[in-house]
């Protein structure tokens, strides 16, 4: 079972194109599949640390937590990635320039033919 859920959380990082490589070039065909599988890798990496958190503030709050208990969990959720996900822009924050920027900015220009 767990090899079947790992294909599928591959499949579903890979959702561009319907999955398709458009490349010709068998080196970036490669990369697509490398940078898919990294992809995959850190969603599983950041389910499993945060399931880690969980399981271990749960077993200090005094629940017992079996093996058997841990073996029916897997680090395939991803119902809580959004994969395009969201960027708010703020475009009416006001600007801060940290201390000395007048400086740098007036320097860079100074160079300027």
């Amino acid at each position: 079972m767990q090899e079947w859920e790992t294909i599928q959380c591959v499949k579903w990082v890979f959702f561009f194109n319907n999955g398709e490589i458009q490349e010709n070039l068998r080196h970036e065909q490669n990369k697509m599949v490398n940078y898919n599988h990294l992809v995959a890798n850190l969603v599983i990496l950041h389910n499993v640390n945060a399931m880690t958190k969980v399981i271990r503030q749960l077993r200090k709050e005094g629940l017992d937590i079996t093996d058997d208990m841990l073996a029916g969990i897997a680090p395939y959720r991803r119902n809580h990635i959004d994969l395009l996900g969201k960027y708010p822009l703020r475009v009416n924050r006001q600007r801060t320039l940290p201390s000395g920027s007048d400086v740098l900015r007036k320097n860079s220009h100074a160079n300027v033919v």
